[in-house]
C-alpha cells in the first residue's frame, strides 16, 4: 500500500472514530435526557401532620427514591398534564411520581382541574367518557414513562385504576405506563433520620363519626371480617409500632336540595325525620351505593338554609351532610 494510500486509510478511520464516538456521546445524551424525571405533592398537610412533608423530603433527598423536580404548585390532574406537557418538549419525562391523599371508596384528594370537580371515581369515569381534561402530549412523554400515583389503597378500585392509565394516554400511540397504589403508602424517618418510603397493608373499619365503639368491639367486628388474618386489632389500637399501627381519616357525602319558595321546604320535627328526608334522596342513595357503604354509617346533618347560588341568586335549601370516620390497621410490608 503506498504511502498516499495509507494516509487516506488512516484519516477514514479517524473520521469514523469520529462519528463513532459522536453516535456515542448522542445515545448517551439521549440517555441522560430519558432520565429526567418529576414528582408532584399534590396537597399540603393538616396542622399536626407531616405526610406530604416527609414526602417532598424523600423525593428531594433519599438516595434512590430522588427526582430532578419536586413541585407542589398542581392540586389538579388537569394542571399535572398542563405541567408535563409545557415542561417535557424533546426531553421526554422518565418517570412521574403524583403524591396525594386518597382511598378506594372516594377516589383522589384533589380536583380533576382547577375549579372542578373532585376526582371521585365516578367523575374521573365520566371525565374520560367526555374527554374533558387535556390531552398528555406525545412529545413529553412515550412508552418508556412510568407515571406513579401514589394515594393509599386506590389501585384495588377498578373504577379508578383504569380511569388513571385512559386519564394520561397520549395524543399519539406511545402511551405511558400508569401504576395505582394498592396499598398504603407510608413516608417515616429511619434511625439515621433518612426519610424512607415504604408500603403497608391495611384493613378498614368504619363507624359513625363522633360516635367510636370500644376497642374490645372494634377487635370483635375485625376478628369476625377477617378470620384468616392473624393480626392483633386490640394491640394495634392500643400499643402501635412503626411497622404495626393505624391511621384514621374522614369520609364525608354532602348533598343540597333547592326549592323555589320557602314553603316548600320539608318540616322537621327531630333527627329521625331528618335522616328519613336525607335517606329519600336519589343522589345520597346512588353516592352510598358507588362507594359501597351504607346510610347508618353515616352520621347525618340536616339543616335548613338560604343559599347564593351561581347567579347570586338566593334560594331556599336544605343541605344533608353525612360523615364516617374510617381506621385503618395497618401492617408494614418488608421491603
Amino acid at each position: 500500500m503506498s504511502k498516499y494510500h495509507k494516509i487516506i486509510s488512516a484519516f477514514a478511520i479517524l473520521i469514523l472514530g469520529l462519528l463513532w464516538t459522536s453516535c456515542e456521546k448522542e445515545v448517551a445524551e439521549a440517555n441522560v435526557k430519558r432520565e429526567k424525571t418529576v414528582t408532584f405533592i399534590l396537597s399540603a398537610d393538616i396542622p399536626g401532620k407531616q405526610y406530604f412533608q416527609l414526602a417532598e423530603e424523600y423525593f428531594r433527598k433519599h438516595p434512590e427514591g430522588a427526582t430532578d423536580i419536586v413541585t407542589s404548585e398542581c392540586r389538579s390532574i388537569a394542571c399535572v398534564i398542563d405541567y408535563l406537557n409545557e415542561y417535557g418538549g424533546e426531553d421526554h419525562w422518565a418517570k412521574v411520581n403524583l403524591v396525594a391523599h386518597g382511598n378506594s371508596k372516594t377516589g383522589l384528594n384533589l380536583y380533576l382541574s382547577d375549579g372542578g370537580h373532585k376526582a371521585t371515581p365516578k367523575r374521573m369515569v365520566q371525565e374520560v367518557a367526555l374527554n374533558n381534561l387535556p390531552s398528555l402530549s406525545s412529545r413529553s412523554v412515550d412508552s418508556s414513562t412510568i407515571i406513579d400515583v401514589m394515594a393509599c389503597g386506590i389501585g384495588t378500585n377498578p373504577m379508578i385504576a383504569l380511569s388513571m392509565k385512559s386519564v394520561f394516554k397520549t395524543d399519539g400511540l406511545s402511551w405511558p405506563t400508569v401504576n395505582c397504589s394498592d396499598k398504603f403508602v407510608v413516608f417515616r424517618t429511619d434511625t439515621n433520620g433518612v426519610v424512607q418510603k415504604v408500603e403497608a397493608q391495611y384493613w378498614p373499619y368504619y363507624y359513625k363519626r363522633g360516635y367510636r365503639p370500644s376497642v374490645s368491639e372494634i377487635d370483635d367486628v375485625m376478628n369476625e371480617r377477617y378470620p384468616k388474618d392473624s393480626v392483633l386489632w386490640d394491640g394495634l389500637l392500643s400499643n402501635p409500632t412503626d411497622d404495626d399501627m393505624t391511621m384514621e381519616y374522614h369520609i364525608p357525602i354532602s348533598y343540597t336540595q333547592l326549592y323555589e319558595k320557602k314553603s316548600d321546604r320539608p318540616t322537621f320535627t327531630n333527627q329521625q325525620s331528618k335522616e328519613q328526608w336525607a335517606k329519600s334522596q336519589r343522589s345520597i342513595a346512588e353516592k352510598l351505593v358507588e362507594i359501597n357503604m351504607d346510610f347508618e354509617q353515616f352520621h347525618w346533618r340536616v339543616d335548613k338554609r338560604i343559599i347564593k347560588d351561581a347567579d347570586g341568586k338566593y334560594q331556599y335549601a336544605v343541605k344533608a351532610i353525612g360523615m364516617t370516620t374510617s381506621i385503618c390497621f395497618l401492617k408494614v410490608l418488608d421491603s
